[in-house]
């Protein structure tokens, strides 16, 4: 049976399948036109995929929109039958229960057979393996909700080090904009931030956030002197300042390692199906 890698995140959903890749925003809305495209059915709803607002709901697993973006995802493969390899948050997936519970929302799904869990962070150091060997390495993966931290050494994770943050970039993006409407008193609409980020205020923004990060490493008996690199599409959202703050390495294919990380696995499970 074929296999798709789906990484479902807060922000965007990414979509491996075979030589195929897709993105479309973490986001739902009710059809209401006649013009509607993109449409799943979710608890009788029927859901456009990639409109709307994002869902910041933690628990994944009572998510609509969660659940419409797996649909989506499988009706853009044309698969009617997979197995699925996705991933979740360093702290959900340390979760046993939250862990199994994941599993069976996919499962759930008319056409998914087995599901795979990895975690979000190592499955983009299997994507570019080789650039870790003989190092050792921060990784911060930088999602829309979630950070996920790890060390990584020799191309391994170090026991005990692997943890989640709630800093991702959408509640980077609203601390910002609080700033700006406080200090200007007008309304500052989501869509508008990325062309405020040099402003005076979302720097402000941004050096408190950076040193939040830290104490967190800091807290968690992180080195002092290690090589970073940053991944997921959050660290390019902001790259010029964050490669700046943490001296480090990003890919301009962050917000892809993740899934081609989990269609490696896929490949070594499944090798039959896989092409390469």
């Amino acid at each position: 049976m074929a296999f798709i890698c789906i990484n479902n995140g807060y922000a965007n959903t990414k979509v491996k399948f075979r030589n195929r890749e897709f993105m479309f925003k973490s986001a739902t809305r009710e059809a209401a036109y006649e013009y509607d495209t993109d449409i799943v059915d979710v608890n009788g709803k029927r859901l456009v995929v990639g409109e709307g607002e994002v869902d910041v709901d933690l628990n994944k697993t009572s998510s609509e929109t969660q659940i419409a973006c797996i649909k989506h995802a499988l009706n853009l493969s044309g698969l009617r039958e997979a197995n699925v390899i996705t991933a979740m948050p360093v702290n959900s997936y340390l979760n046993k229960t939250a862990r199994e519970e994941y599993k069976l929302m996919f499962k759930q799904i008319q056409g998914i057979n087995e599901v795979i869990v990895y975690m979000e962070g190592m499955a983009a150091v299997l994507s570019d393996y080789s650039w870790y060997k003989n190092k050792l390495v921060c990784l911060l993966d930088i999602g829309g909700l979630t950070i996920n931290a790890m060390l990584v050494d020799n191309g391994n994770l170090v026991d005990g080090t692997a943890f989640s943050m709630q800093l991702g970039t959408i509640i980077l993006d609203n601390r910002i904009r609080k700033a700006l409407e406080q200090n200007s008193l007008c309304n500052v609409p989501s869509y508008q931030i990325k062309y405020l980020t040099n402003s005076h205020e979302a720097m402000n923004v941004l050096r408190e956030y950076v040193k939040e990060i830290k104490q967190s490493l800091k807290k968690a008996n992180y080195p002092t002197n290690v090589e970073y690199r940053l991944s997921g599409g959050g660290s390019l959202q902001y790259q010029v300042f964050l490669k700046a703050q943490f001296n480090s390495y990003l890919s301009q294919d962050a917000i892809w390692e993740n899934v081609r990380g989990l269609h490696i696995v896929g490949g070594m499970l499944y090798e039959k199906d896989s092409l390469h």
